[in-house]
């Protein structure tokens, strides 16, 4: 059984993926549907997955990680570097990191394969 995923009349691609951009927490927090996840098809991240917010496609990268202490960031590790989200206070990291988990459990359970 095969499946196609139609987004705006194309089959998704590699491509098509790579120019997606980055959801921030409010396009996150007002998706319509989460996609799926992809493996291997973004660069920098192992884990991607696709969202469909009120205007247009974006990615969310999962693999973020909070650091056990009680600092406001969160960070992935791409490679030899990397890459930190700061935040102002304690709950905006909290209420991100719970739209990320949600977003996160969902998508690993649809697999896209491109």
């Amino acid at each position: 059984m095969e499946i196609e995923i139609i987004s705006t009349k194309n089959k998704i691609t590699n491509t098509i993926i790579n120019q997606m951009k980055e959801a921030n927490f409010i396009q996150m927090k007002n998706r319509k549907d989460i996609l799926g996840h992809v493996v291997n098809c973004v660069k920098g991240s192992y884990l991607t997955a696709i969202i469909d917010s009120t205007t247009d496609y974006y990615v969310v990268y999962l693999n973020w990680t909070r650091p056990k202490n009680t600092k406001c960031y969160v960070y992935r590790k791409v490679g030899k570097w990397t890459q930190e989200k700061k935040f102002d206070s304690k709950e905006e990291c909290d209420s991100w990191v719970t739209e990320y988990n949600s977003i996160r459990s969902m998508a690993l359970n649809r697999h896209i394969y491109i």
